[in-house]
């Protein structure tokens, strides 16, 4: 009967501790299945943030696109600006000619009424 207790005693102590190993073995499950949820938690943050980097990135682009064409379209008004500024200068000069042609014309017509 010693060896019945001793056994039974044995057995109860090889219990508790198989119920102990299947306790830690349920808390470590739950751990890991935390750790697998937050995981994908944060790659599902990865994948968004990855995602709004590459639409800043595309809208970087599309403003240096844009500043480039401006910076041409700035370049052709310039270009036509002094253009038409040398073309009004040139004309300006023109008329001036013109004007003194006339003027002198002029004179020389009144000196010449003058003298009849």
């Amino acid at each position: 009967s010693e060896q019945q207790t001793l056994i039974e005693t044995l057995a109860k102590e090889n219990n508790d501790e198989t119920e102990s190993m299947q306790q830690e073995i349920d808390d470590l499950q739950s751990k890991l299945l935390a750790s697998r949820q937050s995981c994908d938690a944060k790659s599902v943050q990865v994948k968004d943030l990855e995602d709004k980097l590459a639409a800043l990135q595309w809208n970087a682009t599309a403003a240096e696109q844009t500043m480039a064409d401006q910076r041409t379209l700035i370049e052709t008004l310039r270009g036509e600006m002094t253009k038409a500024q040398s073309e009004a200068e040139e004309t300006i000069s023109d008329l001036k000619m013109e004007c003194w042609e006339l003027e002198a014309k002029a004179m020389e017509q009144s000196s010449s009424a003058a003298a009849t």
